[in-house]
C-alpha cells in the first residue's frame, strides 16, 4: 500500500486526494506550492491501473475503490480525514462517504461526476473507447472539448502525453464503465457530511452549475458550491492557487465547527 500514494505536508489534519480519469495524481503537482503543509497532511492516492498503482490490476468498481481507500486510511492510522475527488472520483468519494460516514470530516468534489453517474451518449462512449485503444486524434479531440477548447496545442500535447503514459487501457475502460453506468442516488441521498463542490464555469454541460444544483446540492443538505470563472475541467492545473485556497478554506471551517 505504501507505494501507491504520495504524502505531502506534516500537519495534524489529514486529507486523502484522488485523481480524474485523464491523469494520475501528478495532475495535482501544480497545487503543491500553495498547500498549507503545517495544517494538513495530504495523501495523493493513485487508483488501480494508474500512476503509482499502474501495475496493480483490479475490478475497477466503486466497491473496490472504497475498500482501497479505507485500507489506505487504516495503514496511515487515519481514523478521520477529509477526502477530495476529481471528476470520476467525485463519484467514488460519495460511495466512500456512504460506507464510512463517521470517518469523513468533509467531502470536496472537483468538477465531479454526480451520484447519477455520467450520462454519456452511447455513440460518444464508443468514441472515448477508440481514444483509449489507440486513436490519438480522438484522444486529443476529447481533451480539447473537456478543457473548453480554450488552450493552445502545447497544453493539449501535455495532457495527451499524460493520458497515454500514466494508466493502462484496461483500467481506463474499467473506470469508464464504472462512472458511466452506476447510479447510487438512492443510497447516498441525505448523507450529512459537509460537501464542497468546485466547478469551472468553462466546463462542459455535464459538469455545469445547473447539474450540480440538481444533484449534489439537492441530495446533500450540508453542501456548498464554488464556481471558478476562469477554469474548465482541470482547475488544479488551470487555477491552482485559487483551487488550493477554496479547498483549504472549507477544511479549516469544518475544524472550527467540530472544535
Amino acid at each position: 500500500m505504501e507505494k501507491r500514494y504520495k504524502l505531502f505536508g506534516k500537519g495534524p489534519q489529514h486529507v486523502m486526494v484522488m485523481h480524474d480519469w485523464f491523469s494520475d495524481c501528478s495532475s495535482y503537482d501544480f497545487l503543491f506550492p500553495f498547500l498549507d503543509q503545517e495544517a494538513f497532511t495530504y495523501a495523493f492516492f493513485d487508483l488501480r491501473g494508474y500512476g503509482r498503482s499502474k501495475e496493480i490490476k483490479g475490478e475497477y468498481t466503486l466497491e473496490e475503490v472504497t475498500t482501497d481507500c479505507l485500507e489506505l486510511a487504516d495503514a496511515l492510522g487515519w481514523q478521520e480525514f477529509h477526502v477530495v475527488g476529481h471528476s470520476m472520483t467525485g463519484l467514488t468519494i460519495q460511495h466512500l462517504n456512504l460506507k464510512a460516514p463517521k470517518r469523513l470530516q468533509s467531502v470536496t468534489a472537483i468538477t465531479p461526476v454526480p451520484a447519477t453517474g455520467s450520462p454519456i451518449p452511447p455513440d460518444f462512449l464508443d468514441y472515448i473507447r477508440t481514444a483509449v485503444l489507440g486513436d490519438d486524434d480522438a484522444a486529443k479531440d476529447i481533451i480539447r472539448n473537456t478543457s473548453g477548447e480554450r488552450y493552445n496545442e502545447p497544453f493539449v500535447s501535455y495532457k495527451f502525453k499524460t493520458f497515454r503514459e500514466v494508466a493502462t487501457p484496461e483500467a481506463r475502460l474499467g473506470y469508464l464503465k464504472m462512472f458511466s453506468e452506476n447510479n447510487i442516488v438512492d443510497e447516498v441521498k441525505g448523507l450529512e457530511t459537509p460537501y464542497h463542490v468546485i466547478i469551472g464555469a468553462c466546463d462542459s454541460e455535464w459538469h455545469n452549475r445547473e447539474v450540480m444544483e440538481k444533484t449534489f446540492l439537492s441530495y446533500f443538505s450540508n453542501a456548498t458550491l464554488s464556481e471558478i470563472a476562469d477554469a474548465s475541467h482541470f482547475p488544479m492545473q488551470e487555477t491552482p492557487i485559487l483551487l488550493a485556497s477554496l479547498m483549504e478554506k472549507v477544511f479549516h471551517s469544518c475544524l472550527k465547527i467540530g472544535a
